[in-house]
């Protein structure tokens, strides 16, 4: 998955990360921090699900705004759960489990602490 930040070379794209970290993520060799998701997605509109789960070269616009604090919120919570059990997922994995979340959640309007941790445990 690429994403085009629309810099020569990415040299004047200043959002925290450096040209090599951007290619490490892309390649899916690291995990993409919550800030630089919310960072992409304000400066550029990026969907983040999109950068997580990379359905395709483009991102697919299904008419519907993305709640970015909700997605912030859940990638947070995902990332500081795992965090605080010492604990890991694949990446692939990470981003269905955020995907899923965030959907659940896109209907609350919220992140629930009770189905997080309920799915969380289920995944780790």
């Amino acid at each position: 998955m690429t994403v085009d930040l629309q810099c020569a070379d990415r040299q004047g794209c200043d959002h925290g990360a450096s040209p090599r970290a951007y290619q490490n993520y892309e390649r899916g060799e690291r995990e993409i921090p919550a800030a630089l998701l919310k960072a992409l997605y304000d400066a550029f509109a990026i969907d983040p699900l999109w950068v997580l789960t990379g359905p395709g070269e483009e991102p697919i616009d299904g008419g519907i705004r993305p709640n970015p604090a909700l997605v912030e919120d859940v990638v947070l919570a995902v990332d500081q759960w795992l965090q605080r059990r010492r604990k890991t997922l694949p990446l692939a994995k990470k981003a269905q489990l955020i995907s899923l979340l965030y959907e659940h959640f896109l209907g609350e309007g919220e992140v629930e602490t009770k189905h997080l941790n309920s799915m969380l445990l289920l995944a780790s």
